[in-house]
């Protein structure tokens, strides 16, 4: 038996940090989703059969909003997760020839930013039984905290849920704002993607698009500017600066 194989057990102690972090963020999600008039089961139902923190509390908003057509919503939740797509090949490539197509289907539900992460971070031959307790503790964090917060959101005083309206803007800045402290890349994107926004709000004529179309084009033309200005080179690195930086706090120790 080689010791070095990645286990169940593994996955599970590599899964906890993310679970804690998992439950904190839905909990946030299933509350604001009752304080946006939703059912307490529907946010419940949305956690069982999505995993994914940006799509979910996107959806939730563009719903909440009677002037969402299906299309808006199918585009704009395509975009936000379509870099799923792409983390999962990666990790088709690392697994063990022995996963068979069932279970590499149940895999790709788990592949999240947090999931993906560690999994690569390991550097070793990915076996099913460490994927499934990574992202099964992942995603027990995940739904626990959705319950907890639907359940709540429930009894809470009105005065209370409303003030809850900034909950899921307030996640999705919880969520950008530490990579941006490591990449310059991120950071500039994410201005970019704020200056149309603001754009879109006040400039007369552009504040009449709809939101969910305000989210795909901001999201869409800040990352092709930002793959513009900082392209991926050859050696896995781009140009945002975080090479320089790196170096230059190596220096510093």
């Amino acid at each position: 038996m080689n010791n070095n194989r990645l286990t169940f057990k593994t996955g599970f102690r590599d899964a906890i940090p993310i679970a804690l972090g998992y439950f904190a963020v839905s909990m946030t999600f299933g509350v604001a989703t009752v304080g946006y008039g939703f059912p307490s089961w529907s946010a419940i139902l949305v956690s069982l059969t999505n995993f994914t923190g940006s799509g979910q509390a996107l959806g939730v908003q563009l719903l909440a909003v009677s002037t969402t057509t299906l299309l808006e919503l199918f585009v704009a939740m395509l975009i936000i997760n379509v870099r799923y797509a792409l983390m999962s090949v990666t990790v088709a490539q690392l697994l063990s020839p022995k996963v068979t197509l069932l279970q590499r289907f149940v895999i790709a539900f788990g592949v999240t930013d947090e999931n993906f992460a560690v999994a690569v971070s390991r550097r070793k031959e990915l076996t099913f039984s460490y994927l499934m307790g990574l992202e099964i503790t992942a995603f027990i964090g995940w739904i626990g905290g959705t319950i907890v917060g639907a359940l709540v959101g429930d009894v809470l005083p009105e005065v209370v849920m409303t003030a809850f309206g900034i909950a899921l803007p307030a996640m999705f800045v919880a969520i950008v704002l530490p990579p941006c402290r490591h990449s310059k890349a991120i950071t500039v994107v994410v201005l970019i993607a704020v200056a149309m926004s603001c754009a879109f709000y006040y400039i007369p004529g552009l504040n009449l698009l709809s939101k969910g179309w305000v989210y795909v084009i901001c999201g869409v033309v800040s990352a092709i500017i930002g793959a513009l200005l900082f392209p991926v080179k050859e050696d896995g690195e781009n140009d945002g600066g975080e090479g320089q930086e790196k170096t230059e706090k190596e220096n510093s120790v």
